[in-house]
């Protein structure tokens, strides 16, 4: 074989372990995971409180509107 071939062998199987170590890291590694969790209910909880308050002014935008002057 080769030395650039034996060159090209080991490049690859360094990768290889190197991301099959970042992958066992990152499947081990759940410290952010409720952090991420919170910030998602949050802005879900947001978008809805002002899709129900956009509601609501419509709503009363259109009784006032409808109100004799």
């Amino acid at each position: 074989m080769s030395p650039l071939m034996k060159l090209a062998v080991l490049a690859q199987m360094t990768a290889t372990m190197f991301t099959a170590r970042v992958r066992q890291a990152a499947m081990s590694d759940e410290r952010g995971s409720t952090t991420v969790e919170k910030i998602i209910i949050t802005v879900v909880v947001a978008g809805l409180a002002i899709a129900v308050g956009a509601a609501i002014t419509g709503l009363v935008n259109g009784k006032i509107a409808e109100m004799p002057k």
